[in-house]
């Protein structure tokens, strides 16, 4: 069994690559600072599958795809900043296939988990905004009922133009789509 130990600097983006996958499936890297996440719970994982369904029909006809839980090259320079957004929306006509970046990305989804909320609705969407990704969403499970927050890129930065806590909601951007926000938390 081979021993890794990390570096005591800010990584680089090649010091990012090289980590194990083993232990750090789950890791981001913002501003060169290795941040890592426990698993999704069940109700998480539920509520991506939920909503990966609702969206993929509908995503792929307007020509994007739904990615779940993969890494987007935020910023490469130094020191490099790498999110995992639960679910993007890409345009895959003009993405390397090797790295997802964030100028292909037209949607960032977060669904909020125990200690993650911070991030999510501060710390995400000014990184997200400043990488120029159109439309950012927080799904909030927590509750009883799910919470869905749905954002537009303004300037350089986000703007709520839609709150849905319960029922169904009609949303316009990136593509039209409905979706019945109820049925995104799994009893």
């Amino acid at each position: 069994m081979t021993t890794f130990k990390l570096p005591n600097h800010l990584l680089t983006l090649e010091e990012w690559d090289d980590l194990p996958e083993e232990g750090y499936r789950w890791a981001e890297l913002a501003e060169g600072v290795l941040q890592v996440s426990p698993s999704p719970a069940m109700k998480h994982q539920l509520a991506s599958s939920e909503l990966l369904l609702a969206l993929g029909p509908t995503a792929r006809v307007a020509g994007f795809r739904v990615v779940t839980d993969m890494d987007v090259l935020v910023d490469p320079v130094f020191p490099a900043t790498v999110r995992r957004p639960d679910l993007s929306i890409v345009d895959l006509s003009s993405a390397d296939p090797e790295r997802l970046v964030a100028r292909n990305v037209v949607l960032a989804v977060e669904i909020v988990s125990p200690g993650s909320g911070h991030r999510d609705r501060v710390t995400k969407p000014s990184v997200y905004a400043k990488a120029g990704i159109l439309s950012y969403w927080i799904l909030d499970i927590a509750g009883s009922a799910a919470v869905l927050d749905v954002f537009e890129l303004e300037g350089q930065a986000y703007r709520r133009v839609q709150h849905a806590d319960g029922g169904t909601v009609v949303i316009t951007a990136p593509f039209t789509v409905a979706i019945d926000v109820d049925a995104l938390l799994t009893r």
